[in-house]
C-alpha cells in the first residue's frame, strides 16, 4: 500500500467568530502532486500553515508521515517555499550559496557546521535549477524570478520527501514559469517526491497536478484530475471555463 504522507481529518479554523476553514479532510500519498486551488480568502495558505504547525487547528487532526502533527519532529523531510519570500532578508549581505546552505541546518545537530558534502549538495541543487552561475551573487542583486528559484533551491537542498509551494510563480515570467513547473513535475514523476502546490492558476493545475483540492472555506472537491473534469460541483463552479482547464492536459 502507498505510504500516506499527509492526512487531515475534519480540520476547522477561524479568527474569533470568523470561520476560515471548516471540516476539511483529505489524504495525500507518496508521489502525489496535489494542486490546492480556490479564490483569494478561500483558506489555502491557512491550511498549509496548519499542516506545518504554524497555526493550531481549532478542531480536527493532522498527521505527517504517520505521526500526529503536534509530535512530528522530522522537519528535514519537508521543503517549504512560502508565498512571502522574506525568509531571508534580501538586503542582508549573504550570497546565494550561503542562503541555500541554510536549508541544510534543520537536519544538523549541534555544532551546526558546514562540511564538504554540504557544499556539494548546494552546488548540485543550484545546477539542477540552472542557477549555479549565481552562487556567488548577493541575494540583494537578484531579480524576482532568480530569487524564487534560489528559495526553491533552499527548500530542495535537503532532498525532502514532501515539498510544499505557496503561489511559487508570482514573480516569474511565463517562459520561466513553464520551466519551473516542468522541473517540479519531474520531481514527482522520477523521485516520487510528494508535492503540494497552492496556486490560483488553474491552467498550471490542469497541466501538471494529478490531484486537485478545491477550497472555498470547505473542501468543494478533492480527487484526481479525471474526477475533477467530470465533477458536477466543479462544472457548476466553472461552467464553460472547465473545458479550457482540461485542454491544458493535452
Amino acid at each position: 500500500m502507498d505510504n500516506i504522507i499527509v492526512s487531515a481529518e475534519k480540520i476547522s479554523f477561524g479568527y474569533g467568530v470568523v470561520p476560515v476553514l471548516k471540516d476539511i479532510s483529505f489524504t495525500i500519498k507518496q508521489g502525489d502532486f496535489v494542486g490546492v486551488v480556490g479564490h483569494n480568502g478561500s483558506g489555502k495558505t491557512t491550511l498549509i500553515k496548519i499542516i506545518l504547525g504554524l497555526l493550531p487547528q481549532k478542531e480536527g487532526t493532522v498527521t505527517l508521515f504517520g505521526e500526529p502533527g503536534g509530535k512530528f519532529a522530522g522537519w528535514e523531510k519537508i521543503g517549504y517555499l512560502p508565498q512571502n519570500l522574506s525568509v531571508i532578508n534580501p538586503l542582508f549581505p549573504v550570497t546565494v550559496k550561503e542562503a541555500v546552505g541554510l536549508g541544510l541546518l534543520s537536519a544538523k545537530r549541534f555544532p551546526k557546521l558546514f562540511v564538504k558534502q554540504d557544499r556539494e549538495k548546494v552546488g548540485a541543487v543550484l545546477a539542477d535549477l540552472q542557477i549555479l552561475n549565481l552562487q556567488n551573487r548577493l541575494m540583494s542583486e537578484l531579480s524576482g524570478g532568480q530569487l524564487q528559484r534560489v528559495m526553491l533551491a533552499r527548500a530542495l537542498v535537503n532532498r525532502p520527501e514532501l515539498l510544499i509551494l505557496d503561489e511559487p510563480t508570482n514573480a516569474i515570467d511565463a517562459e520561466t514559469r513553464k520551466t519551473f513547473f516542468s522541473y517540479i513535475h519531474s520531481l514527482s514523476q522520477k523521485n516520487r517526491m510528494t508535492i503540494i502546490l497552492i496556486t490560483h492558476d488553474m491552467g498550471c493545475v490542469g497541466e501538471y497536478a494529478d490531484k486537485i483540492l478545491y477550497l472555498d472555506k470547505v473542501a468543494l472537491f478533492y480527487g484526481s484530475f479525471d474526477q475533477f473534469k467530470k465533477s458536477a460541483k466543479m462544472i457548476e463552479v466553472f461552467g464553460d471555463e472547465l473545458s479550457h482547464f482540461i485542454s491544458h492536459r493535452h
